[in-house]
């Protein structure tokens, strides 16, 4: 786990500002991993790629129920 630590540090990121964005990004996260095939690479890369999609569609569902609360919910 050290080299993928070593890989992150010296990133950059940028906040996401709306809700749409960070919808956008989990979106564009999904495709990115959507033709793995999970049986071909190691557990540990299996296991990252299910990750990717449980963490992605958790929050493409948190910020899609916000958008509907604030739009219909009275």
């Amino acid at each position: 786990m050290e080299k993928e630590e070593d890989i992150f540090e010296n990133m950059e990121f940028e906040p996401a500002d709306t809700r749409y964005e960070i919808i956008s990004m989990c979106n564009q996260a999904l495709s990115s991993v959507e033709g793995f095939d999970t049986g071909m690479i190691s557990k540990e890369d299996a296991f990252k790629i299910r990750e990717i999609k449980r963490k992605s569609l958790a929050l493409i569902d948190l910020h899609i129920g916000m958008m509907y609360d604030e739009n219909f919910e009275t």
